[in-house]
């Protein structure tokens, strides 16, 4: 075994800021690879190297040779880190070549093919009788009709396949917002988008709503062994998010809750799971049933969070794929908070003209401890380089694109959908956040 007083084997981290920075702090050296000329994470202190790669799928071959060249260039056999669905997909899918180059523990394939297929997802819920909302796929309905027969309003529509979903012909003329799906409160509102819905996709997920705010989500966050041993674990919990009910997050903490601990690990041990997942489960403010809403089995931005309360999962996985002796991370504080402040503004305002957040409670909120998206006193040059970006792009505006107005089914509304979103919207994204 090496010795844990120095790390020196290398980490390779298709990855964000937040994921690099949770790698960096355990002393890890990190190598960046992603597939933008620009990205902040490449001022971090923590990134020794910056790679360029193809993107995964539009250029999947030339994409898995950039990586593999990566790692053949080195001494030693690097840590792989994934930290989006895309990239889970990719590494997944080229498992057995990557191995020959990398360390990395993943799900079983089949297993991990049914997180990344909600439909899928459903069916294994179901065989293992886990809790989640009742759910059907779309294309097995054929009308709002059927659906009412299965399902009580208010409905949530989600996609199925969320790599598809991003490059769908429904993405492009949706608000750009950073939705997960829409809320249909009622028969006579999915009649009106119905048409439009199946005349874009037929594959998306309808689901039963679960009552309660965004600070009802919870998420078990674990690691766990080769042998199926958990080796670390913390919980978090969502405060805000943007859009609110439907979008990414823009403030969290980390709590002590037994009853999600207790239910992320049996649901772990269901499930026989290896090494990063995270567990979402949201609470009915009804019947305070907690429900599984999704499993992810990748890096994401808790893990940053994670790290600096105490319990480092990218460290922890660093140890275990390297036979490192390290002591299993459970104990956590909930000092930090996390927060990404310019969606958090924007998530504000929802919140206030839902009566939900006053802007007193949501300014004593900030008064917390805090751990940023982009800044870090520690770690500066991301966030200003982030700036920097942003301020040229103003200054030399890149040739727009002009884009093709939508083409709705013969009787779909497409109206009715973008109106629909500006108050819900849909979105699945390309990157870590969570």
């Amino acid at each position: 075994m090496q010795s844990s007083s120095k790390y020196t084997t290398p980490a390779v981290a298709l990855c964000g800021l937040n994921v690099v920075r949770s790698i960096g702090l355990a002393g890890i050296p990190v190598i960046v690879a992603r597939y933008e000329d620009f990205n902040e994470v490449k001022f971090s202190k923590y990134t020794k190297e910056y790679h360029t790669i193809p993107h995964p799928f539009r250029e999947e071959e030339a994409c898995l040779d950039k990586i593999i060249s990566i790692a053949a260039a080195l001494p030693e056999k690097p840590v792989l880190y994934y930290g989006d669905d895309v990239k889970l997909s990719f590494v997944s899918k080229h498992r057995e070549r990557l191995s020959e180059y990398y360390h990395f523990l993943l799900p079983e394939e089949a297993l991990l093919e049914s997180f990344l297929n909600k439909g899928q997802f459903i069916d294994l819920a179901n065989k293992l009788d886990l809790a989640i909302p009742k759910s059907i796929v779309a294309g097995s309905l054929h009308s709002p009709d059927e659906i009412r027969k299965f399902l009580k309003f208010p409905i949530f529509v989600k996609p199925n396949l969320k790599k598809d979903w991003r490059d769908s012909p429904w993405r492009k003329f949706l608000k750009e917002r950073p939705h997960k799906g829409f809320l249909v409160k009622d028969f006579q509102e999915l009649t009106n988008v119905w048409e439009a819905l199946v005349g874009i996709s037929s594959d998306f997920i309808l689901q039963e709503y679960i009552f309660g705010g965004d600070d009802e989500i919870y998420s078990y966050h674990s690691y766990v062994g080769r042998d199926r041993k958990l080796l670390g674990a913390f919980i978090g919990k969502k405060i805000r998010t943007y859009p609110r009910l439907s979008g990414a997050s823009t403030y969290l903490e980390l709590v002590h809750n037994d009853e999600v601990a207790e239910i992320g690990k049996e649901t772990v041990t269901r499930l026989g799971l290896q090494g990063i997942s995270k567990l979402d489960f949201k609470r009915d403010s009804r019947s305070g049933k907690y429900m599984v809403l999704e499993v992810n089995a990748r890096f994401n931005l808790w893990n940053y969070l994670g790290a600096k309360n105490g319990v480092n999962l990218a460290e922890v996985a660093y140890c275990h794929l390297l036979g490192i002796e390290h002591k299993p991370q459970f104990e956590f504080s909930t000092r930090y908070h996390w927060i990404s402040l310019e969606n958090d503004i924007r998530a504000l305002i929802e919140y206030r003209r839902h009566d939900e957040w006053t802007v007193f409670a949501w300014i004593k909120s900030l008064f917390k401890t805090k751990v940023y998206n982009y800044f870090s006193w520690d770690d500066p040059r991301p966030f200003f380089a982030k700036i920097q970006n942003f301020l040229m792009k103003r200054i030399r505006p890149a040739k727009k694109q002009t884009m093709p107005e939508p083409r709705p089914s013969a009787k779909g509304n497409v109206k009715d959908i973008q109106e629909l979103s500006i108050e819900e919207g849909v979105h699945t994204k390309d990157t870590e956040i969570v």
